[in-house]
């Protein structure tokens, strides 16, 4: 199913695995379960006995749906899972009682979980382990998910501003000797797989 990559790095047979959410494991194996025992074991058996064709198709319909020509167990299309992504939101409004956002900057479409994964790696390894586990062929794709966001810069800031007050500094403290210098420096622990400074 098509998921709005950009140059995704696919091995010699055109394929990749997927990598899920740090601490999301769990979760993602007892839901692919459920999926495989409780809706397409069924709605594939259910499809057999009508006589209908079957397929390689990992997601399916799980009922038919006769006035849009879908058949029980027919492979789940993207405009599908848009709808559903959409009625999804619905009852997370339900939940927060509020309105929410379906669009990109609100962080509410399917795109965004991506980059919460990404976000997630990028926090917890280098930057070209995230290239890696994000399939990106540049490393330039994988630079967005280190960049902090306005909370994390203002706790930064306070944290700075504390030690400043204090005259508390880190004992490998650095002084900067120049801007140029400081993003050569990075820029080479970047595209070495080093370590990401903060």
């Amino acid at each position: 199913m098509f998921a709005g990559f950009k140059s995704v790095a696919l091995n010699a047979d055109h394929w990749s695995t997927i990598e899920w959410i740090p601490n999301t494991e769990d979760f993602v194996r007892l839901s692919f379960k459920h999926y495989i025992l409780e809706v397409r074991g069924p709605a594939m058996e259910e499809r057999r006995k009508l006589g209908h064709p079957p397929h390689p198709f990992l997601l399916v319909f799980q009922r038919s749906i006769p006035h849009l020509g879908i058949r029980i167990g027919d492979p789940y299309t993207l405009s599908a899972f848009r709808a559903s992504w959409g009625r999804a939101i619905g009852r997370l409004e339900t939940i927060v009682g509020r309105s929410v956002i379906l669009a990109k900057y609100a962080g509410t479409t399917p795109h965004a979980v991506r980059h919460f994964g990404g976000k997630a790696w990028a926090t917890q390894t280098s930057i070209e382990n995230v290239r890696k586990l994000m399939r990106h062929v540049s490393i330039l794709s994988s630079l967005v998910y280190t960049a902090l966001d306005d909370e994390e810069i203002h706790i930064i800031a306070e944290e700075v501003s504390e030690r400043a007050r204090n005259d508390d500094w880190v004992e490998d403290f650095r002084y900067f000797s120049s801007v140029e210098e400081e993003l050569k420096r990075y820029a080479n622990s970047a595209f070495a797989g080093g370590a990401r400074w903060r």
